[in-house]
């Protein structure tokens, strides 16, 4: 009794790897989709210095995105393009595990699983650099930043903390047309 209980959440920076197929409509325009993969890692810490709880919680989302991509530079080895676009996610895995601290010492943690039902949508905006690998085939990276619309979840995360935020996507994409 009298003991501040102290909570902290600490959200670790989304990954996210995708593979893509882009449409080039024009010769400095091209429009993309496919699949992303993104894990949402947080680290929840609740108590005081003699009781409490520590959580990580992982959360799996896969997502298909939607993008428009405007060539500024687009040579032989390397691109340079402007990309804005929509994304929706899906949650496939969600995971927690909360280690409990005692005062006679500490338990090792309850492992739960559960489910976020809702899309999760996000509108993004991004400097993209490309590589070229092989004639079609670029690895690309995407550094810009991404708006997460409120989904209605109750799964507390960095989405929810920091709607708008500094992404990085890194990929492969195949290009088909011109």
């Amino acid at each position: 009794f009298g003991k501040e209980i102290d909570t902290d959440v600490h959200h670790h920076r989304p990954v996210r790897g995708a593979l893509e197929l882009e449409f080039r409509l024009a010769d400095r325009l091209g429009i993309s989709t496919g699949l992303t993969y993104t894990r949402l890692v947080s680290d929840i810490n609740s108590g005081s210095q003699t009781s409490g709880y520590r959580t990580k919680q992982k959360l799996d989302y896969v997502g298909i995105p939607l993008g428009l991509n405007y060539y500024i530079a687009d040579g032989r080895r390397a691109s340079v393009y402007v990309h804005g676009g929509l994304m929706g996610e899906k949650a496939v895995s969600c995971s927690s595990v909360t280690d409990y601290i005692y005062q006679n010492g500490s338990s090792r943690g309850e492992k739960r699983r559960f489910s976020e039902k809702e899309l999760q949508w996000s509108a993004n905006a991004a400097l993209g650099l490309g590589l070229n690998l092989w004639p079609r085939v670029r690895l690309f990276a995407e550094p810009g930043a991404s708006f997460y619309f409120n989904n209605g979840s109750a799964v507390d995360n960095i989405y929810k903390e920091r709607p708008f935020d500094f992404s990085l996507t890194l990929g492969i994409r195949t290009c088909l047309g011109r």
